[in-house]
């Protein structure tokens, strides 16, 4: 865990209390309780991934400058998930998107809790195109038996063919009229055919087909999940921590040096 005086620090740069950043940050730990409770309602599992798993395991909660959280579920557990929560605004301002619910949401392999009544503020295409637009809790679905080189050539050819031509001023943007088109082939005739090579039985997990983050872990490092603290509430995690981290990014523990600390290109609206 950090040293708390530097800890106190980072805080006070980045994420004061009354900071836009702290709000947004509250919200979607409010998000992320909400998920929470629903899935102990429903006997589901999930656990903190990437980032948010970092700031739980090295601050105690948010990472000051981070600005959403990411989780991950098991296929089975997601696809329950979309059933339970279906196209229903919950506690009036929350909301499970997904391509079911947003025609615009071009993403197979994660889908996304959101807040309805806020806004991330950003200069991108497919920002101003997608239903939702609000802190968001990205839930990444996680899959077992996919081999690596075909997770490969899945994220490769799903990124050229819909995710870069979404994205900005990308030299891909003529291809956007018919991103739908090309997602509907991807995820309803090539990841079908790529499934094929699935195995029965494997050590590992990782993200599905069409992910343009390949989330490789082995089973024994995720499960049996158990907790830990982030902002003071306990949620679910990997039983491995240091283990998972140092896989996704090395040495995690390390912050980076703090004059190269960026926050992302975004600004917040709350209602």
């Amino acid at each position: 865990m950090i040293d708390p005086k530097l800890q106190a620090e980072l805080r006070a740069r980045f994420n004061p209390d009354g900071s836009d950043l702290r709000e947004a940050q509250l919200r979607m730990l409010g998000l992320l309780k909400f998920l929470d409770d629903i899935c102990k309602k429903n006997g589901l599992e999930y656990w903190l991934d990437s980032g948010t798993l970092i700031g739980a395991a090295r601050h105690g909660g948010f990472i000051p400058w981070d600005d959403d959280v990411d989780v991950c579920m098991m296929k089975k557990d997601a696809d329950k998930l979309k059933t339970i929560m279906g196209s229903k605004i919950w506690e009036d301002h929350i909301a499970l998107q997904n391509h079911d619910t947003d025609s615009n949401y071009f993403h197979p392999s994660w889908m996304t809790l959101r807040d309805t009544k806020s806004e991330y503020i950003i200069d991108q295409y497919y920002q101003s195109i997608i239903k939702y637009k609000g802190f968001q809790v990205d839930i990444f679905i996680i899959e077992e038996g996919i081999p690596h080189n075909v997770l490969k050539l899945s994220s490769k050819i799903y990124n050229l063919f819909v995710t870069a031509p979404l994205m900005g001023r990308h030299k891909l943007k003529f291809l956007r009229p018919i991103v739908p088109l090309n997602y509907s082939i991807l995820t309803n005739i090539m990841h079908p055919i790529l499934s094929i090579f699935k195995k029965d039985k494997s050590e590992k997990i990782s993200s599905g087909l069409g992910a343009g983050f390949l989330k490789e872990q082995y089973k024994n490092t995720v499960f049996p999940l158990t907790q830990i603290e982030f902002e003071g509430h306990s949620f679910m995690c990997p039983n491995n921590v240091e283990a998972y981290l140092t896989k996704l990014y090395g040495n995690w523990e390390c912050l980076p040096n703090k004059e190269n600390i960026h926050t992302h290109n975004v600004r917040f609206s709350f209602s």
